[in-house]
């Protein structure tokens, strides 16, 4: 039985996207508009920039490839291609991740947000956060909590990591779980990047947490291609809580090379269920790719579902 909840506030259609609509039709009109609206990349004629390798390489395919049903997991390869991208540099990261592709890297945030929340609870990031994490939550009833991004008198160049303790406390004393958002390197709309500091001190905040209950960390990467340091410096903290929390890493190469395809992977050790169905964890989401792509993955994100679960 299919039960669809249907919002009556909920406008039809994106704000974005309407508000692009808007703009493309009054461009047309002959005003003068500078259209902010949907993050891509433009070439002096106003016209979709699209890298020739890329277009090139999209040509290439062999019809009885692009044509025929993808496994709903994703292309084995592509797969263990893109772990080896993310976690080539930690092998015990490496050794327990497993990878599904997702429909998008926006489809990655989602699957964490609906699997490893229940309805009418909250996710936890930044007060600085990307929009659309709002409307995810609220498409599946679920909400978003927020703790202030920096501390007092930091100057915006330290994460206010007593208030993500705090916060933290609240969301385990109320539900039981956690699922903390953490959009880095160059985090939107700030453009700030986690120092050593800041991500070694949240790796022990968030493993005090953990040892409360199920929580849940996904780093949203999707702009690591900008930073030198990648994910390196948030991988290399949260490594000491495999087996503790589960880690979830949503990695995107959308913004750098103009690809549209995602992953979803996560790393855990052993898992002791404590839930209703004896199930073992697994990842379910499908691999996409527009005609403007290359063929890097997208976005990384990773689900396992299974909402009362021990790791240890």
């Amino acid at each position: 039985m299919l039960t669809t909840f249907i919002k009556k506030d909920r406008p039809g259609e994106d704000p974005i996207f309407a508000l692009n609509q808007e703009a493309s039709v009054r461009m047309k009109r002959g005003e003068s508009i500078l259209n902010a609206t949907i993050g891509v990349l433009l070439d002096d004629d106003g016209k979709l920039a699209i890298l020739p390798t890329a277009a090139r390489i999209v040509s290439e395919v062999k019809e009885e490839e692009w044509a025929a049903y993808a496994p709903i997991a994703g292309n084995p390869d592509f797969l263990e291609a893109v772990k080896d991208d993310l976690l080539a540099t930690h092998p015990a990261m490496r050794a327990s991740a497993a990878a599904v592709a997702t429909p998008g890297g926006t489809g990655a945030v989602r699957h964490v947000i609906s699997t490893f929340l229940e309805p009418g609870q909250a996710l936890l990031t930044t007060s600085f956060y990307w929009g659309p994490y709002a409307i995810l939550a609220d498409e599946h009833q679920r909400r978003v909590e927020t703790f202030e991004m920096f501390a007092p008198n930091s100057d915006m160049s330290q994460i206010h990591l007593a208030a993500l303790d705090r916060k933290l406390g609240d969301s385990m004393a109320a539900q039981g779980r956690a699922v903390i958002v953490i959009n880095d390197p160059c985090h939107n709309p700030t453009g700030y990047s986690m120092s050593e500091r800041d991500w070694r001190t949240a790796a022990e905040v968030i493993g005090r947490h953990a040892e409360r209950g199920l929580v849940a960390v996904l780093l949203d990467a999707a702009y690591a291609a900008y930073a030198p340091q990648g994910v390196s410096t948030a991988l290399s903290a949260l490594e000491p809580l495999l087996g503790r929390a589960l880690l979830l890493i949503a990695w995107s190469a959308a913004a750098a090379v103009g690809c549209r395809r995602s992953l979803a992977c996560s790393t855990t050790r052993r898992c002791r269920l404590r839930s209703r169905a004896n199930v073992r964890p697994s990842c379910v989401c499908s691999e996409s790719a527009s005609l403007s792509s290359t063929s890097s993955p997208e976005r990384r994100a990773c689900v396992t579902p299974v909402t009362t679960a021990v790791f240890s």
